[in-house]
C-alpha cells in the first residue's frame, strides 16, 4: 500500500506552525511517501523545505474554494462583523482542508493509494515505520477517524482515505458537494468535524467501513489518546509555545494529585482553560478548590507582547470571569465548591506580598526580569512550577538567549530543585520542559509515566481466519446466545503465582454447586492436586507443537484431560490444538471471541454470530464467557500478571526490537513482567473500572492484580441493599 499526506496552509499558519510539521516530514517520514502541501492567499514561501516526496500545490487554483468563500462571505462566525466571533459557525476558515483533500483525492481516483490529512500544526517526532500505517490502514476500511464518546462529532486534525474504495471516493465527492452546494449553513455548527461525522453516519448506514481510531476517549483532544500519539504531536491553533493540551501539562495535573493541593496559583490565566484543568485535578482528592489567577487580560498589548514574548490571543476579565463562573455552577451542582480570584495588570503591581498557596504554577510573563519577580514574592511556597524552561532538541536547536529567562532564573535558584524533561517542541526549534523547585529534596515530584500496551493478535489475520473455519467444521455445539442470570458461583483459576489448590479445594467445599473454570496453565496444577475443573478455556492461536508464553510447550499442558472436563475453545484457536484435544477425547463447546482480526468479518460466517469480548488472554475471556452463560457471582484466583522471578536475560529484545522484558512500579511496589503479562493487567484494570453492577467479585490475587484490586477494584464494588440502608 502506498501513502499520500495532505495538509494546507496560509502565510500565517506557515510561519507559526506549518513549517515546523514540513521540516519534520522531511526529516522523520520516508521518501517514498509523499506529502502534498495546499498553500492559500499567499505565494509560496521562499524557505519552505524542499525534498523529493514534498510538493507544493496553489489551493487558490481551485475554483469549487474561490466560489464557497464568495458565496458564503458572511458566514465567517461573526455574520460579516455584526456577532461575536463562534468558531462553529465560521464555515469559511475550514473550508480549506475540505477542498485540498478532496482536490487531492479526485487527482487520484482510482489509484492504489490511502490518503491521509494531517493538519499543517501537528509535529512528527520520530520515523513513522511504514509497518504502523500498514496496521492503521487495512484494505477493507474505508476510512479512519478519531471519534469522541461525548462530543457529537470527530477530530478532523488526522483523517483517512482508501482511495481504492468506492465509498471512500463517494463519501469525498458527497463532502465536496455539500460544500459546493452551501448546505453547510444547514447543520448545527458548521465546521469540517460536525460536517464530517454527519455525512459519516449517513454513508455507515449504507455501508461504509470507518474505523474509529479512538473508540472509547472523551474530550476535544483524541489526537494525542490515539495510537498517533507514538510518532506525532498535535497543537491546536496559534501555539508557538504551546496551550493547556500540551503534554508538559500533565506533568502539573499530577503534581496537584500527588500533593493534594486545595489552593492553586497560577500567574498567566489566559483564557482559564489551565485553571479549570488544574481544578478538576484537584477535585479527585476534595470538594473544595480555591484558584487564584494573575493576568494582564484586557490590558495587554502590543508593547507588553514585545517585551514578554507572548504570541497567543488576550482575553478580557470578563471573558474569562464568565467562563470561570459557568465552571463553579457546574461543580456546585455535583456538591463541590470551586473558588476563584482573579487580578488583573502586571504582576509588578498586583503581586507585592507573599500568598500562600498549596501549588504554585509560574507562566506569565516570560522575561527574566518578571519570572524573577513572581518567583521571589512566591518562592515560600512548598511547590513552585516553572513554564518555558527551553532545552535543546535533536539538532541542538532551543529559542535564543533573550527567551530564556526561565532557564537564567533556575540556574540561580538555591532551593531543591529539578528539570522535568517533555517532547513538546517550540516551532522555532527547541523542547519545553518545566522546573520545578520545592522547600525539601523528598517533596520534589517523580514523574510516572504509565507503560500502555496495544495488544494485537499473536497470528496473522489469514492464520485466524483458517482457524475460524477449521474450527467451525470440527466442533459441533457452540455458544451463539445469552443466557439469563443464576445464582451459581463461578471459581475462575488463572496461573499466577498466587493460586493456591488448597483455597480453591475449600471454596469447592464449601460451594458444591460452584462451576471451576481455568486456563491451560492452571489445568495440570489442579488435576496434580487432585481438582477437576468444570471448564478450561482455549484462546491460543497459535500451533499445539510450539512453546507458550511461560515456557512450556502446549501438548505438555495437555498430557492429561479429564473426561469431565468442558473445553471452551475460542474459533480462533489453532486447529492442531483442536484436533489434539479430540485426540485425547476432550468435550468441547466451541466460542467466538472478538478480536482485531474478525472485526470485518470472517468469510463462512454469518453477521448475526455473537462474539465475546472481554480481554486478551483466556483467564479475562473466562468472565465474558462465564457472564454470557448467565454467571453473575465471580471468584477469582491467580490473575497476577508479573513473573514469579527476575528474568535470566533482563535486557532480552524481542523480535521487534523491543524489550522483552519490562520493570514497572504499581502503588510504589516493583514487578518483572511481559508486555503480553501488562496487556492482561489492563484488561483486568478496565473490568475493575467498568464492571456491571449485577457482578459479585471476591478476589485472591498477587502481584499486580493484588495492587490494581486494592486501589481500584474494592472501590468499583457496589454496596449491598442493607449496607446502603443500614450502613
Amino acid at each position: 500500500m502506498s501513502y499520500v499526506i495532505i495538509t494546507s496552509f496560509n502565510e500565517e499558519g506557515y510561519n507559526l506552525y506549518a513549517k515546523d510539521m514540513l521540516k519534520s516530514f522531511k526529516k522523520f517520514w520516508k521518501k517514498d511517501i509523499e506529502l502534498e502541501a495546499w498553500y492559500h492567499d499567499c505565494k509560496l514561501p521562499k524557505d519552505a523545505p524542499k525534498a523529493s516526496n514534498i510538493t507544493y500545490k496553489n489551493l487558490n487554483n481551485v475554483k469549487d474554494m474561490l466560489n464557497y468563500r464568495e458565496k458564503m462571505s458572511k458566514h465567517d462566525g461573526t455574520h460579516g462583523g455584526t456577532v461575536k466571533y463562534d468558531w462553529r459557525r465560521d464555515s469559511i476558515k475550514w473550508c480549506h482542508k475540505v477542498y485540498a483533500m478532496t482536490e487531492a483525492a479526485r487527482n487520484r481516483m482510482g489509484s492504489s493509494k490511502w490518503l491521509i490529512w494531517l493538519d499543517a500544526d501537528t509535529v512528527t517526532y520520530k520515523p513513522v515505520p511504514e509497518k504502523f500505517l500498514n496496521e492503521l490502514c487495512k484494505k477493507e476500511v474505508d476510512i479512519l477517524h478519531l471519534g469522541r464518546t461525548d462530543i457529537d462529532y470527530s477530530e478532523t486534525s488526522f483523517l483517512g482515505f482508501n482511495l481504492l474504495s468506492i465509498m471512500a471516493r463517494e463519501f469525498l465527492e458527497d463532502m465536496r458537494g455539500c460544500y459546493n452546494m452551501g448546505e453547510t449553513t444547514a447543520y448545527r455548527e458548521w465546521h469540517d468535524g460536525f460536517i464530517f461525522d454527519r455525512l459519516l453516519k449517513i454513508h455507515m448506514a449504507h455501508g461504509l467501513i470507518a474505523h474509529n481510531l479512538t473508540p472509547v476517549v472523551k474530550g476535544l483532544d483524541a489526537f494525542h489518546q490515539s495510537p498517533l500519539n507514538d510518532y506525532l504531536l498535535h497543537f491546536k491553533g496559534n501555539k508557538k509555545f504551546g496551550d493547556v493540551n500540551a503534554t508538559r501539562y500533565t506533568y502539573l495535573y499530577d503534581m496537584i494529585k500527588q500533593f493534594k493541593a486545595k489552593r492553586i496559583l497560577e500567574t498567566g490565566t489566559w483564557n482559564g482553560g489551565r485553571a479549570i484543568k488544574m481544578a478538576e485535578a484537584a477535585f479527585t482528592h476534595t470538594d473544595t478548590v480555591q484558584y487564584i489567577g494573575y493576568d494582564l487580560f484586557g490590558l495587554a498589548n502590543t508593547e507588553s507582547d514585545k517585551k514578554e514574548f507572548n504570541t497567543k490571543k488576550h482575553h478580557t476579565l470578563k471573558e474569562v470571569s464568565d467562563r470561570l463562573n459557568e465552571y463553579a455552577k457546574e461543580k456546585k451542582k455535583l456538591g463541590k465548591i470551586f473558588e476563584y480570584v482573579l487580578n488583573e495588570g502586571d504582576t509588578k503591581d498586583t503581586l507585592k506580598e507573599k500568598v500562600n498557596a498549596d501549588f504554585v504554577f509560574i507562566d506569565g510573563g516570560h522575561s527574566y526580569e518578571t519570572v524573577k519577580h513572581d518567583f521571589e514574592i512566591l518562592k515560600h511556597n512548598s511547590q513552585i512550577v516553572l513554564d518555558d524552561f527551553f532545552l535543546e532538541d535533536g539538532d541542538g536547536k532551543k529559542p535564543s538567549e533573550e527567551h530564556c529567562g526561565v532557564n537564567k532564573l533556575f540556574e540561580e535558584i538555591t532551593l531543591p530543585k529539578k528539570v522535568l524533561k517533555t517532547r513538546d517542541p517550540v516551532t522555532s526549534g527547541g523542547i519545553i520542559g518545566l522546573g520545578l523547585i520545592a522547600q525539601k529534596k523528598e517533596d520534589l515530584f517523580v514523574a510516572k509515566v504509565p507503560i500502555v500496551v496495544r495488544p494485537v493478535d499473536s497470528a496473522s489475520k489469514d492464520h485466524i481466519h483458517k482457524n475460524v473455519t477449521g474450527n467451525t467444521k470440527l466442533i459441533n455445539q457452540w455458544i451463539t446466545r445469552t443466557c439469563r442470570s443464576n445464582t451459581e458461583k463461578c471459581i475462575i483459576a488463572s496461573a499466577g503465582a498466587s493460586l493456591d489448590v488448597g483455597l480453591i479445594r475449600r471454596q469447592l467445599s464449601e460451594y458444591p454447586n460452584a462451576k471451576l473454570v481455568c486456563v491451560k496453565h492452571s489445568y495440570p496444577t489442579l488435576l496434580k492436586a487432585g481438582i477437576k475443573p468444570w471448564a478450561c478455556t482455549i484462546l491460543d492461536p497459535r500451533p499445539i507443537t510450539g512453546v507458550s508464553t511461560h515456557g512450556i510447550k502446549r501438548k505438555d499442558l495437555f498430557k492429561i484431560v479429564d473426561p469431565s472436563t468442558l473445553f471452551l475453545v475460542a474459533s480462533m484457536t489453532d486447529v492442531s490444538v483442536t484436533k489434539f484435544l479430540q485426540k485425547k477425547k476432550a468435550q468441547m463447546i466451541g466460542w467466538h471471541a472478538y478480536s482485531e482480526a474478525v472485526k470485518q468479518g470472517v468469510k463462512g460466517l454469518a453477521k448475526s454470530t455473537m462474539f465475546i469480548t472481554g480481554g486478551t488472554n483466556a483467564a479475562m475471556r473466562s468472565v465474558g464467557i462465564m457472564h454470557t452463560l448467565g454467571f453473575r457471582d465471580f471468584i477469582l484466583h491467580g490473575f497476577d500478571y508479573h513473573l514469579k522471578e527476575k528474568p535470566k536475560n533482563p535486557k532480552k529484545k524481542n523480535k521487534d526490537g523491543l524489550p522483552e522484558y519490562l520493570y514497572i512500579t504499581v502503588n510504589e511496589k516493583q514487578f518483572w513482567t511481559t508486555g503480553e503479562l501488562l496487556a492482561g493487567a489492563q484488561d483486568l484494570e478496565k473490568f475493575f473500572d467498568q464492571k456491571p453492577d449485577d457482578i459479585a467479585l471476591k478476589m485472591h490475587l498477587g502481584g499486580i492484580g493484588k495492587e490494581l484490586w486494592e486501589t481500584q477494584g474494592i472501590m468499583k464494588i457496589s454496596p449491598t441493599y442493607k449496607e446502603m440502608l443500614y450502613g
